[in-house]
This record gives C-alpha cells, sequence and structure tokens, in this order.
C-alpha cells in the first residue's frame, strides 16, 4: 500500500482521512499487482531514456503532450498512446504527484488540470486500447483521483463499473475514489455517494475487483452505515478467503461486531502459520506455508482492526501477541494495549503489508 501527503483540508468528517498509511494499516489488498505495474512501468522508461532532469518538463508540458495523443484509430485499436512520449507523460503526471507538491501541483491549478485529464479519459472511455493505452489511462486515473474534483467522481465510477475496460484500468478507477475522499469535504462527499455502486463489484469473477470493493466499501462508508455493513457481511462469507479476511477489517473498521468471530481467529498467530500460499503449486506438491513477513504484517492488520473496533472480546488475543516472539508483533501489541485503554483508542504505528510490498 508511501508517506502520508500533505493533511487534507479540515472536514466535519467523523472518519479518520484515508491517507495511504491507513489503508495499509486497515486492507490486506494484493498489493503485488500494484508493485508489478510500478516496477514494470520504471522499467519501460528506463529502457526508453526519459528526459533526464536538466530537461525537467512542466506540468502543463506534461498534460499538453498527453492531449496530443488522443483519437487516433489503426484497424479499430486505438493508438494511444500516439507514441512513447505520451505514455511517459502520463507516467511522469502520476508519480509527481505521488510526492504532493505545491510546485509541480498548485491548489490553484488543480482544477485545471484535473480537467483536462478528464477529458482525455472520457475520449478514450469505451475505446479498445493496446497495453500501453491502458497503462496510459491507468496514469490518468490515478492523477484524477489524487487532484481529487468531486465532478469527477461520476467519470471515475463509470471507469470501474464498465466491463469493457480491462480489469487493471477498472482496479486503478477504484483505488482512484478512494483516493479521492482524503483531498476535500466535497470531493470526500462525492467519493462516498459512489461505495452503493462499487459494492457490485463484490460479485465481480475477478478476485481483484472484488478485495478492491471490499477495501472501497470500507473506506467510504460511514462507520455504522448498515447497508454497507450487510454489503461487507456477504464478502465475508465469500469461498475467498482474502475477501474474508478484507472483509473482516473493513467491517471492524466501520464498528460492526460482526467482524469479532473471525477476527478472533485472524489475531491467533497459529491460523496464519496454517495458511499456505496461493500459487501453482505440482499436484503431487504441498503449496508453501506464508512466510514469516506475512504472518507478521496480517498479525499486525489484525491487531489494528481491534483496536479500531474496541470490542472487549479481543483484548485478550492481543495480550497474548503481546508475548509473541516476533518482536514486531510483540512490540505493536503492547502499544496497541496502551491505545486501548487511552483516549484516542488509534492503532499505534504504520506498517507495509504483505511480506514488505508497499501499500
Amino acid at each position: 500500500m508511501p508517506e502520508d501527503p500533505t493533511p487534507p483540508p479540515e472536514s466535519t468528517d467523523t472518519n479518520e482521512p484515508m491517507t495511504p498509511r491507513l489503508m495499509a494499516r486497515l486492507f490486506v489488498v494484493p498489493l503485488l499487482i500494484v508493485a508489478l505495474f510500478v516496477f514494470s512501468s520504471a522499467a519501460v522508461v528506463l529502457l526508453f531514456g526519459w528526459i533526464s532532469e536538466s530537461e525537467r518538463q512542466t506540468v502543463d508540458d506534461l498534460v499538453a503532450r498527453v492531449e496530443t495523443g488522443v483519437g487516433n484509430l489503426i484497424l479499430g485499436m486505438a493508438m494511444l498512446p500516439q507514441d512513447r512520449e505520451v505514455w511517459q507523460a502520463a507516467s511522469e503526471l502520476a508519480g509527481r504527484l505521488q510526492s504532493d507538491n505545491d510546485a509541480d501541483f498548485p491548489q490553484a491549478k488543480r482544477p485545471e488540470i484535473a480537467g483536462r485529464l478528464a477529458v482525455v479519459l472520457e475520449k478514450t472511455y469505451g475505446v479498445a486500447q493496446h497495453k500501453m493505452g491502458q497503462e496510459m489511462q491507468q496514469f490518468l486515473l490515478v492523477t484524477v483521483g489524487k487532484l481529487g474534483q468531486p465532478q469527477h467522481a461520476e467519470l471515475l465510477l463509470k471507469y470501474a463499473l464498465d466491463e469493457k475496460h480491462a480489469v487493471d484500468v477498472r482496479y486503478k478507477a477504484v483505488a482512484a475514489l478512494v483516493d479521492m475522499r482524503n483531498t476535500s469535504p466535497e470531493s470526500l462527499a462525492a467519493a462516498r455517494a459512489t461505495w452503493p455502486a462499487l459494492a457490485t463489484l463484490l460479485d465481480s469473477p475477478h478476485i481483484v475487483l472484488r478485495l478492491a470493493s471490499v477495501a472501497a466499501v470500507g473506506a467510504l462508508a460511514a462507520p455504522g452505515d448498515k447497508a454497507a455493513i450487510d454489503a461487507l457481511t456477504r464478502a465475508s462469507l465469500s469461498d475467498n478467503r482474502e475477501v474474508i479476511w478484507n472483509a473482516t477489517l473493513a467491517l471492524a473498521r466501520l464498528g460492526s461486531d460482526r467482524a469479532v468471530p473471525q477476527l478472533l481467529e485472524m489475531l491467533d498467530r497459529n491460523h496464519w502459520e496454517k495458511q499456505h500460499m496461493d500459487v501453482p503449486t505440482p499436484p503431487d506438491q504441498e503449496p508453501p506455508k506464508l512466510s514469516q513477513a506475512f504472518v507478521i504484517n496480517y498479525l499486525i492488520l489484525s491487531i489494528d482492526a481491534a483496536v479500531k473496533l474496541g470490542d472487549p472480546q479481543l483484548k485478550p488475543a492481543i495480550e497474548k501477541l503481546a508475548d509473541d516472539p516476533a518482536l514486531q508483533v510483540k512490540d505493536h501489541a503492547r502499544k496497541a494495549l496502551d491505545a486501548w485503554s487511552g483516549p484516542a483508542s488509534q492503532p499505534s504505528s504504520a506498517i507495509t503489508r504483505r511480506g514488505g510490498i508497499a501499500a
């Protein structure tokens, strides 16, 4: 699942802002996909020899370059991006926005930049894309989400729900809506209004979209929202263990005691040490067990969810983890117990997820 961006404007919303750090604490989304995507993007940039620092282009230049690559078709397939510089410009925009640098993206310019990129996304919506075109759409969805203009929530939702688009593109659209909630009260309201539609992806045949939907419902719905809790409860009965784990963490975030039975299992080291990795394995071999790094991160996520929920049934399990053989788990559990009795009752520290894979 990165450092927190600059704090968003104050909001009357009672939820803790969904920063990347909080996302890392609350959701076990399969971020290997994201890591591989970023790695492959970086590799292409190195291969093509992207612009040097001395030739660093302005954001306006990059947006203009993206705009020039829209609209050409050959044999019914979009030539988007038209050339590698267009792809690289989109990649550079998404990369620069990660730092949330006002010098690159001044607040006064963000609505204009987001609007221009949204026009590109509208033009390319529903048009068959080659792989680079799909990746460019992903970069633009990420950028528009982080720029957080409420009027673009419907566009992001349209991308997320449209089965004609590649799964990776739809996944990025869901993630962009979650990012949008942390930019302004208006954007929070616009993103929050999309969660019932995103909940329809809980039945998607694509596991990555089911996981993204679980995370989005937990992030966007208000604590105590009965409809959201009912949707996540159905997800927690899934035949997929990762959907179950994510739904449990999301239920805890929304304050539902329906998370308690599964969360008690997730607070047990033995539960994780019995789990096998979901990797192709010869029929005569047993899949490998989860690595200790995975076990540690899952336990820490579960501790944070338990503290967030605050159900007293969960406290003994955390007390047991205060003597865990892993120093990280032991330290986290002890800090969580301190926080449990304190006024804030919030998780004590950030972590990376799933064996060091960043959020």
